[in-house]
């Protein structure tokens, strides 16, 4: 039954497939209705609904009619439209279907993979999955979900990866593989993890008080330094007033000081410092004289960094410090003797190593060293008591949880005032992630040499400084050929092409994109249609770095078009041959088809109807908009009967006699008309036919044969009646003899 997801109660669908998904054995209509207080006929019809549809199966016992969730899956639809990789095996593990798009990644041959078995060493792409185990249980029990990693040419991908029990059409059983790549979200997931920790690493852990104020004067974070030099939290202070007012008590230097950051903030440019100083009163009474440096950010955001000068002295060994600390960003400072006792140990250390300065202080530094290198480090020590030092050292260090991490060491000695080495000071800069971005980052490039898309790199003046793999083949031309040329090139000294990519790079240096569609030479086909984006890449603080284009070879897309218009040339070619006036229309309700008979009897030409919806297609047998047959094919009968009394339903199938006003130019016609679904391969629907057939002078015959019958039973009733009439008077002149006669008897 051809039935829209929008006239259902999908609530009801999914609460019987679920009661099924936990009855492996089965239900009947009756046990559903029950523990479900649904309807009887109601569950009936959803069943009928869910068999069509193959999402489930039926089998008698007896006289009794026993569902189960369906294990079938529409391998064909699959297949052909499912942009992630399919893998299709038996339940001997041999390969039976495989789509285009797994083996475009594969690079393999289609016909080299049929019928061969999955656990072949050959074949280890998908070692990871348990299809043997899967196979032991029951059909099911056999689902399974995973994520899972495939290493191709030194490049990791990673899926989503689902195994479905399959039954196939011949009875036999199998698994379905599907497998959603999810590369790309796993790096966008690591990088926005990596960006968020340095963000909260930098500002929360940061030794100077920073707040980050909105454009419209609001307070939107303030790290601990914040509140602790000050004394106020952000409740305390949820906006730039409330801040003057606590900080600035005295209403002369709160105006001086307002007024000044307004006048710095109007004149202010992105990135640029606006150092101001000020005495500001904390929570806990004191007053402090405050260094305020506020930083406008690209979204006009307020970033100010405060620096406490109260003590001159104490400041500036505070200065040298937080320069050491900027200097260094979120490295471990330590300081130790000369026997490696820890003296000092910050922040940075703190993260770093996992211990506490509580912990480490007046114990040997060796306990972060990894036993195996401790002789390296006792080499280190004698070199500083000797005067020397190392810098940027690659080594490994402990940390409490006992894990390695790699860092890069640079140590010096601690002289005092007569230039005696009295200690050591270390500072540690973790380097693990650096050493797996630089991982990541060759298997990016990687990625993007062995891509199947086409891909090329320019300088900003148009000079193609890269391409990969794919972009030379596609154009056939060497890479020596290729670099330092102009991207003019493609244009082969054609003028209007020339003047095409120079609109396109003036576009991508404006607007910092184009996309469009454009034709280029290649080496075995001459010149052939692409799909292009071009984008103008920026670096970090937003200025341009270079241009990078892609190239998509559209010829399959363009067969894939040219088969597409072909069938519906046939579907149109075959409703022609209908002596009934024919419609067809698509699971969007668009038509798609519209005979020369329908063309005929409404008036309307094809040309005029083909891809109209919204009940167009009601027009002409209307005149307005209102449903036709084929948008009731999914109602009860008596939901049609409100809109054609006549109609009855047959199955799946509607059928109605009704007067048609419009047809035939105004004239008007009685036509019989039946709509029935059209499914595709695998049982859904995908569409809608009806056909209709003019009755209009079988109408006029029986309303003829009704007349003369009527006109016949009138005349009838009249000779009825004058007999009756006749018969009484006869009656009564019979009587009258008979008294007659009786008394001449008497006398």
């Amino acid at each position: 039954m051809y039935t829209p997801d929008h006239i259902l109660d999908q609530d009801k669908i999914a609460k019987i497939k679920n009661l099924l998904k936990f009855r492996p054995k089965g239900l009947t209509i009756s046990d559903i209705s029950q523990q479900l207080k649904m309807n009887r006929n109601s569950v009936a019809k959803y069943l009928e609904i869910l068999l069509i549809s193959g999402h489930v199966e039926m089998r008698s016992f007896g006289a009794a009619k026993v569902f189960f969730l369906s294990n079938r899956i529409p391998i064909s639809a699959m297949l052909s439209f499912s942009s992630d990789f399919i893998l299709v095996l038996d339940n001997e593990l041999r390969i039976l279907q495989i789509n285009d798009n797994f083996l475009k990644f594969l690079d393999l041959d289609k016909d080299s993979l049929l019928g061969r078995d999955i656990t072949e060493p050959s074949l280890s792409f998908l070692q990871e999955l348990p299809f043997s185990a899967l196979l032991k249980k029951k059909p099911e029990q056999r689902e399974f979900a995973s994520e899972i990693s495939i290493l191709k040419n030194g490049i990791r991908s990673y899926f989503w990866t689902k195994v479905i029990p399959t039954v196939f059409d011949d009875g036999g059983q199998g698994l379905t593989t599907i497998l959603e790549d999810i590369t790309s979200q796993k790096k966008a997931q690591q990088e926005l993890m990596e960006s968020q920790e340095k963000f909260r690493s930098i500002i929360e852990l940061s030794p100077f008080p920073i707040s980050i104020i909105d454009p419209q004067g609001g307070y939107q974070f303030v790290n601990r330094k914040f509140v602790e030099v000050f004394g106020y939290t952000l409740k305390e202070i949820p906006s730039g007033k409330d801040w003057f007012h606590r900080t600035f008590p005295d209403p002369e230097l709160r105006k001086l000081a307002l007024q000044q950051w307004v006048e710095d903030l109007e004149h202010s440019r992105i990135g640029e410092v606006r150092p101001r100083t000020f005495p500001v009163q904390c929570g806990d009474g004191a007053t402090r004289e405050i260094i305020f440096r506020p930083v406008t950010l690209l979204d006009g955001t307020q970033c100010v960094i405060y620096e406490d000068v109260t003590d001159k002295k104490h400041a500036e060994q505070i200065q040298a410090f937080l320069a050491a600390i900027v200097e260094s960003s979120q490295d471990a400072v330590i300081g130790k003797d000369l026997n490696g006792v820890i003296l000092s140990w910050n922040n940075g250390a703190e993260q770093m190593y996992g211990y506490s300065a509580e912990e480490v202080l007046g114990k040997s530094i060796k306990m972060i060293i990894p036993s195996e290198i401790l002789q390296e480090y006792d080499q280190i020590l004698e070199n500083i008591r000797k005067g020397g030092g190392v810098k940027n050292y690659e080594t490994r260090r402990l940390r409490k949880d006992g894990s390695i991490i790699e860092v890069s060491v640079s140590v010096s000695p601690v002289r005092d005032g007569n230039g005696t080495i009295t200690a050591a000071s270390t500072i540690a800069r973790d380097i693990t992630e650096r050493k797996k971005f630089e991982e990541e980052l060759r298997i990016k490039e990687a990625a993007i040499a062995s891509s199947t898309t086409g891909i090329a790199i320019a300088s900003l003046e148009g000079t193609v400084t890269y391409a990969n793999d794919s972009y030379l083949k596609m154009f056939g031309i060497k890479e020596e050929e290729l670099l330092k040329r102009q991207v003019e090139w493609m244009a082969f000294g054609d003028e209007e092409k020339i003047r095409k990519i120079e609109e396109i790079l003036y576009t991508v240096h404006h607007r910092g994109i184009w996309e469009g569609e454009i034709a280029g030479p290649r080496y075995d086909q001459g010149i052939v249609n692409f799909h292009l984006s071009a984008n103008l890449v920026r670096g970090v603080s937003g200025r341009p770095l270079c241009l990078m284009a892609t190239f998509t070879d559209l010829t399959p897309i363009r067969k894939i078009e040219q088969e597409l218009n072909l069938n519906k040339q046939k579907l149109q070619e075959i409703i022609e041959f209908l002596p009934d006036p024919t419609m067809v229309i698509d699971r969007d309700r668009k038509v798609i088809g519209w005979n020369k008979a329908m063309a005929e009897m409404t008036g309307v030409s094809r040309e005029l109807i083909i891809g109209k919806g919204d009940y167009a297609y009601a027009m002409p047998f209307y005149g307005n908009s209102r449903p036709v047959l084929i948008d009731l094919i999914e109602k009860s009968e008596s939901e049609v009967k409100k809109f054609y009394p006549e109609a009855r339903k047959v199955k799946d199938s509607v059928y109605s006699e009704v007067f048609v006003p419009h047809l035939y130019n105004g004239k008007g016609a009685y036509v019989w008309a039946k709509a029935s679904p059209l499914y595709d391969e695998g049982g859904n629907p995908i569409g809608a036919i009806e056909t209709v057939r003019d009755i209009s002078d079988w109408k006029r015959a029986e309303d003829s044969l009704k007349k003369v019958h009527a006109r016949l039973e009138a005349t009838i009733q009249e000779r009825t009646q004058a007999l009756t009439e006749e018969n009484k008077q006869l009656h009564k002149e019979l009587e009258k003899f008979k008294r007659i006669g009786d008394k001449k008897i008497v006398n």
